[in-house]
């Protein structure tokens, strides 16, 4: 449940017909429009609870500062809240309402809530896992594997990823890296009545987006080195740390719906030293 109080300060006496807290979930897709933003959604989520009323058709409320404590009840159905950059697919507020005598319905307060479900993983989970990794060779000169613990990084959490190389030939080394992690966004997008007409569809899109959360470069990674067993190169070894961002207003957590699909992925690049500059992005 959600619980608080509602505190209200009447500057001067009003008639009053009741007042009420509202718990309120909003969907809210943009759509891909060619004229006009708009976007589709609507409510899913709706609670209330009224907090002061009369028999008769309204109560006077003196002057003065009143403190209304409240609790709304939740369902286990409910959607997650689903904020971030430049985007609120799925937000919550609860609102203070007062009803005047004729009827007239305020908005007197309102505050943003959160909600998330607690990912299903086990540590035991997390250890019988396999540790994803990419490898690959490049120009026949040199062999790489990234790889990291898990693919299962909490949210805001700093996660290490390890770097390998090996050399084939000794004028080839390892120079500049940068990490990013894409966070992409699918959204199924149902056309209005006149776009059924315009477009002669009546069929959903997906649209996509993408955009780097965070992006970070290392040029003097602290490699350990040592001689290849078939002393033709060298093999390095480093490990480099990524700082997931720590609120939601710069990043969104996993999600997948019908509507809403959002997932990230590790991105690297590397630059490597020769007798001309390489570089490989996978």
């Amino acid at each position: 449940s959600v619980s608080g109080t509602l505190c209200l300060y009447v500057l001067k006496d009003i008639s009053v017909k009741a007042i009420s807290v509202r718990l309120v979930g909003s969907l809210r897709i943009p759509r891909d429009d060619h004229s006009a933003k708009s976007y589709q959604g609507g409510i899913t989520f709706e609670r209330s609870q009224t907090l002061a009323t009369s028999r008769d058709n309204s109560f006077l409320m003196p002057r003065g500062m009143y403190v209304l404590p409240f609790e709304l009840p939740l369902s286990r159905e409910m959607p997650e809240t689903v904020t971030g950059v430049g985007h609120k697919y799925h937000s919550y507020e609860v609102q203070g309402i007062m009803v005047h005598r004729n009827s007239h319905l305020d908005v007197v307060s309102a505050h943003p809530i959160r909600l998330h479900y607690l990912p299903h993983i086990l540590q035991s989970d997390m250890l019988d896992q396999v540790v994803p990794s990419v490898d690959g060779l490049i120009d026949e000169s040199m062999w790489y594997r990234i790889s990291i613990f898990s693919t299962e990084v909490p949210f805001g959490a700093t996660f290490p990823v390890r770097v390998e190389f090996h050399a084939l030939r000794k004028d080839f080394s390892p120079g500049k890296i940068t990490l990013q992690v894409l966070e992409t966004h699918l959204l199924k997008v149902t056309p209005t009545a006149s776009d059924s007409i315009t477009y002669n569809s009546v069929l959903s899109t997906i649209t996509r987006k993408e955009h780097a959360v965070v992006r970070e470069t290392y040029e003097y990674l602290e490699y350990t080195t040592a001689q290849s067993s078939d002393l033709l190169g060298c093999e390095w070894a480093a490990t480099a740390l990524v700082h997931l961002p720590q609120t939601f207003q710069a990043c969104t957590q996993d999600l997948q719906t019908e509507v809403i699909q959002l997932h990230h992925k590790l991105q690297f690049e590397v630059e490597f030293e020769a007798e001309r500059a390489q570089r490989k992005k996978v």
